[in-house]
């Protein structure tokens, strides 16, 4: 794949060859079925830009080691899966209601067999009643700003910063974060690689 070349070039590490197979063979035999990815991005080009667009997160901000990240509405484990398979010390909570969707990201977690990775079937309002917290939250996907920050907030301590994975242009869906005074909007950067064309937008969100 391609992509474990531009890895190392623009983000400097290697990716592990065992564990990149196993997540793409797993996303190709049942991505088209359980609805995880539209038909053209089932296929190891379509992986490749779902994958390398996750990781770009880390050419912005690298979290610290062991810090623990909680993933909303985890889907086909984009970005979750991948930062956990770039970063392995990281520890990751993955919250998927949809059951089917749950079941591919168990079996996933099951296959890759990687401590610090936890696969829940739970509502985020649910969830939320646990009363536990994450150094960090992310979403790819997941709505407009004001639904992610509205989400991301009960799990959130006063160190930590949620990120969410936009499109290009989302300045629209910043003024109405309005709405929840104990959330502050830090930014938005736009990523993208120095040779390859993939690249995301990211909002940064801090709790006061």
């Amino acid at each position: 794949m391609e992509l474990f070349k531009i890895a190392k070039s623009e983000l400097g590490f290697s990716l592990p060859k065992r564990e990149m197979e196993v997540y793409f063979s797993l996303f190709r035999e049942h991505g088209k079925q359980l609805g995880l990815a539209s038909s053209s991005s089932i296929s190891e080009k379509g992986f490749e830009k779902l994958f390398l667009e996750s990781v770009l997160i880390l050419k912005e901000f690298s979290p610290p080691q062991g810090a623990t990240v909680l993933d909303l509405g985890s889907g086909a484990g984009f970005p979750a899966v991948c930062l956990k398979i770039a970063r392995f010390d990281l520890n990751f909570t993955l919250l998927e209601p949809n059951h089917k969707r749950f079941l591919f990201l168990e079996k996933l977690e099951r296959v890759l067999g990687l401590p610090g990775l936890e696969v829940l079937e739970k509502r985020a309002e649910d969830f939320a009643k646990e009363g536990r917290t994450f150094d960090f939250v992310t979403a790819r996907a997941f709505g407009q700003l004001d639904k992610f920050a509205k989400t991301a907030l009960p799990f959130m301590h006063l160190n930590s910063l949620a990120v969410a994975v936009k499109g290009s242009d989302f300045s629209r869906e910043v003024s109405a974060l309005k709405k929840f005074p104990k959330v502050v909007f830090l930014g938005a950067k736009e990523v993208k690689f120095k040779k390859a064309k993939y690249q995301i937008g990211l909002a940064f969100l801090k709790k006061v």
